[in-house]
């Protein structure tokens, strides 16, 4: 039932109220339907790639406290490393 241009009037507002009542609002309609058992996900291979990639993740130690106290280190001047250990962590990554 529509009911044009009516305003500021007790039937207009009446209206209104009806047709909202009568619309379906989303969250209702979501908890009225409930999930058929059996229901499947499957992901892409993209998504299982990135599920194993987010669960290293979690899986990886933190490494912000070492950090943390390296920054430390570098602002009061008492960081030293030897040009060795630098050449060394170089060679390293050359591997």
């Amino acid at each position: 039932m529509w009911v044009y241009n009516i305003t500021n009037k007790p039937i207009g507002h009446i209206a209104r109220v009806y047709q909202d009542q009568n619309r379906v609002k989303p969250n209702e309609a979501a908890k009225s339907t409930a999930p058929a058992s059996g229901d499947k996900v499957t992901l892409s291979a993209t998504g299982r790639e990135i599920n194993a990639l987010m669960k290293k993740v979690e899986n990886t130690p933190d490494i912000r406290p070492e950090a943390e106290s390296i920054k430390q280190a570098v602002k009061s001047g008492r960081y030293d490393v030897s040009g060795e250990e630098i050449a060394s962590s170089i060679l390293k990554t050359l591997e």
